[in-house]
């Protein structure tokens, strides 16, 4: 249960706006207008569209993700999922229908010294 403590759901038809901080994953399924701050991933259900800033270790993207992305680590897109605006990564993987598009930059990968990183 402990490491659910740290884990945030936006769930279906639930929209929010607003700065995001200190999770450990958060899920969307719903819409999120943010500024993400010290999560370390996320994952975007074909339902979500998160809106904003997001520095995280590992993101997955099934929905729609518009914005400033930078993903110290892996940045999986899965079929159908579309990732727009400004996105740095470390590692990519995009599915056949998975899509990318905007300014794209890779980076050197960044490891998570915390015994949580995978």
């Amino acid at each position: 249960m402990a490491a659910e403590a740290k884990t945030l759901v936006i769930g279906k038809e639930i929209h929010v706006k607003g700065e995001i901080g200190d999770c450990e994953r958060l899920l969307i399924n719903g819409t999120a207008e943010a500024t993400l701050t010290n999560c370390r991933s996320f994952e975007i259900s074909e339902t979500g569209v998160l809106k904003g800033e997001a520095e995280v270790q590992r993101a997955e993207i099934m929905g729609r993700f518009e914005g400033t992305l930078r993903v110290r680590g892996r940045l999986t897109v899965r079929a159908g999922g579309r990732a727009q605006g400004n996105i740095a990564y470390a590692e990519l993987e995009i599915e056949p229908g998975g899509r990318i598009d905007g300014e794209i930059e890779i980076i050197e990968p960044e490891l998570v010294t915390s015994a949580a990183a995978e």
